[in-house]
């Protein structure tokens, strides 16, 4: 159903505004797109489409590869309940064409849906990695302008354009190997490096009913531009683990990079994401060799509340570094992170003079 048709003459534009009313008999689930295809004349186009699709790249190198199809993600306007139900109409969407001349023109619409909830999709989020951690945490931005391009097992080209809050979505029906890739859109500034896989290999495997299992977290993050965040620094303690726990939190993994910064992603309840956290070495250097040390995540506030956030954490570790330096040279130190549980995750730290 079209409407609000409205003609911009200098930039040979159309917009029109688009909504679906269902005919189908059973409900209507996501993924929702319609694809749009087969113009006359030719030089019509999509300028908006959400995804656009190319076929395989011709045989001869030189030969101009063009989108052949246009579509268009209704799969978050079918209602609060996510189903189109037989006479229901969709929410509208502006698809806005380029007519040179502004001629008439007529086209093919193809409107697919899934049949049932939840169908097989890769999904994931485009976000500016502020902690450059490699990791989406809580109050990250997501990435404007973003374009994400995947090569399906086919061979055809696929390119996906992630929504305001850094979402995007690829409805696949089958199982193989997807490769991703994200870029910025024409025209916008460079991107700082990406601190996510980019590209990004996908292996969909098929379930029991021979559709491919989804995959949804097929993130990409890009750094900041600037020196990273100052870390803050491991602190030396007396105190024994036990008595340096306070609020509670869980470790889902750690490392080390970048010769001495250690990553925790973590998580913990509250009432707001934002939790200070310390790091403690407690009670020094132990023996034999190799050496190792306790080392205390301290979670500094206990919230009245049942939200769960999840962070990825980042201290400095060179105060370690260094005093394993002075008193045992180079080497290896088994760093035994005390859970407040008080069962210890063993990460082996190597520290090496600076280059």
């Amino acid at each position: 159903i079209g409407s609000n048709l409205t003609i911009d003459a200098a930039g040979e534009m159309i917009a029109l505004d688009v909504a679906i009313r269902s005919q189908h008999p059973h409900p209507l689930y996501a993924p929702a797109v319609v694809w749009v295809e087969g113009f006359v004349p030719p030089s019509v186009s999509i300028t908006n489409a959400d995804y656009m699709l190319m076929p395989p790249a011709p045989s001869q190198p030189d030969t101009f590869a063009y989108f052949e199809r246009f579509g268009f993600d209704y799969s978050g306007l079918l209602g609060d309940d996510g189903v189109l139900e037989h006479g229901e109409t969709s929410g509208s969407k502006t698809w806005i064409f380029h007519d040179p001349g502004l001629v008439s023109f007529s086209f093919q619409g193809r409107a697919e849906f899934g049949t049932a909830p939840d169908l097989p999709r890769i999904a994931g989020v485009c976000f500016v990695d502020e902690n450059l951690s490699g990791y989406r945490d809580p109050g990250e931005p997501p990435l404007q302008g973003a374009i994400v391009t995947a090569r399906l097992p086919g061979g055809d080209v696929m390119d996906v354009m992630p929504g305001p809050d850094g979402h995007y979505a690829l409805p696949v029906e089958a199982a193989g190997l997807y490769e991703l890739r994200c870029d910025i859109a024409f025209g916008l500034p460079p991107l700082p490096p990406w601190t996510t896989p980019n590209p990004r290999e996908v292996l969909l495997t098929p379930g029991p009913d021979g559709m491919p299992n989804s995959f949804l977290e097929a993130h990409f993050g890009i750094g900041v531009w600037g020196p990273p965040p100052v870390a803050p620094p491991i602190v030396f303690t007396d105190l024994p683990p036990g008595e340096l726990h306070f609020g509670h939190w869980m470790l889902f993994g750690a490392e080390v990079v970048e010769r001495h910064r250690l990553l925790m992603h973590v998580g913990y309840s509250g009432c707001q994401p934002d939790h200070p956290f310390t790091l403690y070495a407690s009670g020094g250097f132990m023996e034999p060799l190799p050496p190792q040390i306790n080392v205390v995540l301290v979670h500094e506030i206990e919230e009245d509340c049942d939200a769960w956030f999840e962070s990825t954490l980042t201290f400095d570790l060179y105060p370690l570094w260094e005093s394993y330096l002075d008193t045992y040279g180079p080497g290896m130190l088994l760093m035994n992170l005390i859970g407040i549980d008080g069962a210890a995750h063993q990460l082996a730290f190597p520290v090496f003079p600076e280059d």
